[in-house]
């Protein structure tokens, strides 16, 4: 992707534009259905417990995913050039209240 909008300078507004439907897409998959307004503002700790170490709890999974978005995917977008906060915003899942 960074290539293609480094090389392409006109695709960026069509990529952004559709940034929003992507993340949305991205979270249904990795949210595992809960809301980041559920979870912001708290921590949590992933302990080890039983033969199941490797499988994580639907919290687990959502923490885990909205981590990743903030420290990893947002940065990256913004490098980018893509607003990808706004983006995230601008869906109804995230619409400010």
């Amino acid at each position: 992707m960074q290539a293609l909008v480094r090389d392409v300078p006109a695709v960026r507004p069509s990529l952004q534009a559709s940034l929003g439907n992507y993340l949305r897409g991205f979270e249904a998959s990795m949210g595992d259905g809960i809301p980041l307004s559920e979870i912001a503002g708290r921590s949590i700790e992933v302990a080890a417990a039983g033969p199941n170490l490797g499988t994580l709890t639907s919290e687990q999974t959502a923490f885990l995913y909205y981590a990743t978005l903030e420290s990893e995917l947002l940065p990256r977008l913004h490098e980018l050039g893509l607003n990808g906060t706004q983006a995230l915003l601008a869906t109804a899942h995230f619409a400010p209240q």
